[in-house]
């Protein structure tokens, strides 16, 4: 499982690289539901910081992903 995980965080992390923001934020979601890895939030948001260019939905979808992590688990400090 963990194996798993490892090469599919090295497969989200070249495609963010590579600027294939959709696929990386497809596969980072992936893990996050999968793992509830609460880490991967801020990458998230990063992703559809780049990818969009309107601020109004910008902010909103940021604020929506801090939202839905905070929800899932009180405890993690990001």
């Amino acid at each position: 499982m963990k194996s798993k995980l490892s090469q599919d965080l090295l497969v989200a992390d070249e495609a963010y690289r590579n600027k294939n923001y959709k696929k990386s934020y497809s596969i980072y979601k992936l893990i996050y539901r999968e793992h509830n890895l609460h880490q991967i939030i801020p990458r998230l948001v990063d992703i559809v910081y780049q990818k969009l260019n309107k601020t109004n939905f910008k902010f909103k979808i940021i604020s929506n992903l801090i939202d839905i992590g905070f929800k899932k688990n009180n405890e993690s400090k990001i």
